[in-house]
């Protein structure tokens, strides 16, 4: 098989989101499909010189009118037996069979601008009904396709992602109690009702907050700290320290940072809103994300019952050993074998 992926949404300096599970997924099949041959879109090459792959320089940007007629020249006489989108990013004319993955439709619930919903009503509608199979990483997103769509969403294959790889680090020397929140400054993350949450705990423990820009941040309330530009070790480092972690978001696609905080041995507490509940079944205290005085009341229920937290930490690890990026690329790289293996039939069939 020789499968051609868009690479671009990878191009960043720092692997996080949609590209640490492009990254993965690919990487995973170098090590254990080698007999496959792989190509690689990328606008930066560099990215991927690691990996044994063949990389396809493009120009063109994500979600840009050039990758329509860049994609449909660089695939329509190509050799690739599959072709896959990673994102919503796909060209409007895709002469391939191709597959995409959407990650969530926060976009559609917090528009960056009136554009995004056109967008999605009309591009997004046309090249998800075109693509041969839609992957999401949720049962929520799966009925958001359907619902702002029209995408059936009994038709989406649902591989779930991993998190951070790694046993649980060993808790430090006891440290001033502390909750985390690993978040981004963008509304559907909640930052918001966390701070209202947090007033009056100041005396109680710190609230750290791993957000590489945040306005709502600056400056920090008192008890708050930012931090930013850290490794995966250092947040392993967090999560192991946390006397709680704190997921408040409105809206999610999976929900990577509750799966990391029950990975990493963090009591987790967590909206109850969209895929949220899907990823931490009952391992976590929910939440409604509207609601700040009750998110306040969950942390003190965890902060004074020391039982309830370990209580918490191992429902969290054993539901956390239900996920796994090992798990997620191995379906993937089936469904991209047995889709190959069918277009190779077809083709012998029809002669």
């Amino acid at each position: 098989m020789h499968l051609f992926v868009d690479g671009r949404m990878a191009d960043t300096p720092h692997l996080h989101g949609i590209a640490r599970y492009l990254y993965t997924i690919i990487e995973w099949g170098t090590r254990n499909r080698p007999q496959h041959k792989i190509s690689v879109a990328a606008r930066n090459p560099d990215r991927w010189r690691a990996l044994p792959v063949e990389v396809v320089k493009v120009r063109s940007k994500p979600f840009s009118i050039h990758e329509w007629v860049e994609f449909y020249w660089l695939l329509r006489n190509s050799p690739y037996d599959h072709v896959h989108f990673p994102s919503l990013a796909v060209p409007i004319w895709c002469p391939k069979r191709y597959s995409m993955t959407v990650h969530d439709l926060i976009p559609w619930h917090y528009p960056s601008s009136p554009l995004v919903r056109l967008y999605l009503t009309t591009v997004a509608r046309w090249t998800v009904r075109q693509a041969h199979t839609v992957l999401s990483a949720s049962r929520h997103t799966a009925k958001d396709l359907q619902k702002y769509l029209g995408f059936p969403a009994d038709q989406v294959l649902v591989i779930y992602h991993g998190g951070l790889e790694g046993d649980p680090l060993e808790p430090d020397a006891v440290t001033r109690p502390y909750l985390l929140c690993v978040t981004n400054p963008k509304p559907h993350k909640n930052l918001h009702t966390l701070l209202q949450a947090f007033r009056g705990l100041e005396d109680r423990c710190r609230l750290v907050v791993v957000c590489s820009d945040c306005p709502q941040l600056n400056p920090a309330p008192p008890g708050v700290e930012r931090l930013s530009g850290l490794s995966d070790e250092e947040i392993r480092r967090l999560y192991a320290n946390a006397s709680v972690a704190i997921v408040p978001s409105f809206q999610e696609g999976f929900g990577l940072p509750a799966l990391e905080a029950m990975l990493l041995g963090a009591p987790l507490i967590s909206s109850f809103a969209t895929s949220l509940p899907e990823v931490t079944g009952d391992a976590a205290l929910l939440f409604n994300p509207h609601d700040a005085d009750e998110l306040r009341q969950k942390i003190i229920q965890v902060l004074e019952n020391p039982e309830l937290a370990n209580d918490l930490r191992k429902r969290g690890r054993e539901r956390a050993q239900t996920f796994s990026w090992e798990k997620s690329a191995r379906q993937h790289w089936d469904y991209f074998e047995q889709t190959a293996s069918n277009r190779a039939d077809e083709r012998s069939g029809s002669r």
